[in-house]
């Protein structure tokens, strides 16, 4: 039906979860390299100087608890977003 061609086409419902498994080590990179991350975040893109940002820390603990967890579980069973 619709829902089997949807998820072959890799278009997801948000209301239907859907099993993921993540690649480990594809987390575990983003950790060890998530300052080097932030800053590109920070100054190319979003063009501001670092000293701008006040709450960094709060963020990148945010970010890296998220991606721990990410790294951590890598099988899921969640709702798309």
């Amino acid at each position: 039906g619709g829902h089997v061609e949807c998820l072959q086409a890799g278009i997801y419902r948000a209301d239907i979860p859907c099993q993921f498994k993540v690649k480990r080590q594809a987390f575990q990179g983003l950790l060890d390299d998530l300052d080097s991350h932030l800053r590109h975040a920070i100054v190319v893109e979003g063009k501001m100087d670092l000293e701008q940002v006040t709450n960094y820390g709060e963020v990148r603990a945010e970010i890296a608890e998220k991606l721990q967890d990410l790294r951590d579980r890598p099988v899921r069973e969640e709702k798309p977003l």
